[in-house]
C-alpha cells in the first residue's frame, strides 16, 4: 500500500508529498545487528500500541498496524523493542540474524 506524506520544509511550510510505502515484514540494522520485523496480520487486531511505544515512527496504521518502509533505518532494534513487548497480542515479531 502506498500513500503520500507531506514534510514541512524549513520556513515551516509544508512541502509535496512524499511516497510512503506501507509493508508487513522489513529489514533493520542497528549497531551491527540485524533483524527482520514482521507484523502478523492475522491475529494484529490495530490496538496500535507498536504505533503509539515507537520513538522512531516505523509503524503506522490504517486500521491494523503495518511497518513504514522509509523509516526502517530509524530502528532502535535490541536497545528498544518497545513494540514486541507492547503488542497485546504479540503480533510484532524479531527475528535477529545469527553472527558468524
Amino acid at each position: 500500500m502506498r500513500r503520500k506524506t507531506r514534510k514541512p520544509r524549513e520556513d515551516g511550510t509544508m512541502g509535496p508529498p512524499d511516497t510512503v510505502t506501507d509493508a508487513t515484514e522489513g529489514k533493520v540494522e542497528y549497531q551491527g545487528r540485524k533483524a527482520t520485523i514482521k507484523i502478523n496480520q492475522k491475529t494484529c487486531v490495530g490496538a496500535n500500541m507498536c504505533v503509539i511505544s515507537c520513538p522512531a515512527d516505523i509503524f503506522g496504521s490504517s486500521p491494523k498496524s503495518h511497518l513504514v518502509k522509509e523509516n526502517l533505518y530509524k530502528c532502535l532494534l535490541h536497545a528498544c523493542m518497545k513494540c514486541r513487548d507492547n503488542c497485546p497480542t504479540d503480533s510484532v515479531v524479531i527475528r535477529f540474524e545469527e553472527l558468524f
